[in-house]
């Protein structure tokens, strides 16, 4: 268990406690109240922060050795935008070199954006030297494009989030 000790008192505080005391001032930055965790009093701070978790352990559902890629499918603005009942999504993940050439597609219903995905695949299907790109497309029930992301490169990291615009 990770524990922090804060420079005003030597009482030990819980990282998770710290992140429970933390999380309602980041998410919800009008409130100017300030908290307290323990000994520890947290004053929101009024900026916009994107959450990454880089310490989560790896998750059980996914095998070991496998690269995970989670984000959400975002409008350009970060606007909330609907679409039709049966619009589906579709992440890929494609070899830049050979274009026609999808490594991975996950595909799911969605009603409006922005909206997670999850991709888990295994490296052992990339090839040195190669270039990978991350895009999604929105698709309504008749076949019609809806919106469609530009392709971002494909993070080296075996866990990863990367937002889609």
């Amino acid at each position: 268990m990770k524990v922090f000790t804060s420079p005003l008192s030597s009482v030990p505080v819980p990282a998770a406690l710290l992140r429970a005391a933390l999380l309602p001032s980041l998410l919800f930055p009008i409130a100017h109240a300030q908290n307290r965790a323990g000994s520890v009093i947290l004053s929101p701070v009024l900026a916009q922060v994107t959450l990454t978790p880089v310490d989560a352990g790896a998750s059980r559902d996914i095998p070991t050795g496998w690269h995970e890629l989670r984000g959400q499918l975002r409008t350009a603005t970060n606007t909330r935008q609907s679409f039709p009942d049966g619009t589906q999504a579709t992440v890929t993940l494609r070899d830049t070199t050979a274009p026609d050439r999808t490594l991975v597609t996950v595909r799911f219903p969605v009603s409006r954006l922005p909206a997670p995905y999850q991709i888990v695949f295994n490296p052992v299907r990339l090839q040195g030297g190669h270039t990978y790109t991350v895009q999604a497309t929105l698709t309504s029930p008749t076949g019609q494009t809806l919106w469609k992301s530009a392709a971002a490169p494909l993070p080296a990291t075996p866990r990863a989030v990367l937002n889609l615009r």
